[in-house]
């Protein structure tokens, strides 16, 4: 949005105005290209593309609202290396990758030993509310193979790690 706002122009994103550090309190180690990184760079997006990416997430935004799409952004991420992985080692742009549950182990179950369910797990009261008894790995992967790449990916390969 912000960089709708501002109007980023070509010759910004070629100077390098308008990027921004986005700064987090806590490092994943789940994803390779993010590990163990708190700081990132995000490079300016000039505006045609900026709306683009917007008018793509409000068009997601009215399609979940009117039915639950269980697609969070770490899994999506998740999934985009997996794909990446495999049409590397394939060599193939359209290959397909099935994913399995222990791909997805942090969100589906608690953590061993864990009293918490924190609402990133599915055994959440909310997402059990959402899911409304259907099963958690089908309803994110249905979601995964048709929504992670056009929503995530521009984001997975705009975020530089700094830290």
């Amino acid at each position: 949005y912000w960089q709708v706002a501002r109007r980023t122009t070509q010759s910004q994103v070629a100077n390098d105005d308008g990027r921004s550090i986005w700064c987090f309190k806590k490092a994943s180690s789940e994803h390779e290209k993010f590990k163990n990184s708190t700081t990132f760079e995000l490079a300016p997006i000039a505006y045609d593309r900026a709306l683009a990416e917007l008018m793509k997430w409000i068009r997601f935004a009215k399609l979940a609202s009117e039915s639950p799409i269980v697609i969070l952004p770490a899994q999506a991420i998740s999934y985009i290396e997996s794909v990446n992985k495999l049409q590397k080692e394939d060599q193939v742009s359209q290959a397909i990758y099935q994913p399995k549950r222990s791909d997805f182990d942090s969100w589906l179950w608690v953590g061993f030993n864990d009293d918490t369910i924190y609402d990133t797990c599915s055994q959440h009261e909310l997402w059990q509310y959402i899911l409304q008894n259907h099963d958690a790995f089908s309803a994110m992967t249905d979601a995964l193979s048709s929504l992670a790449q056009p929503l995530f990916t521009m984001m997975y390969e705009s975020l530089i790690p700094l830290s």
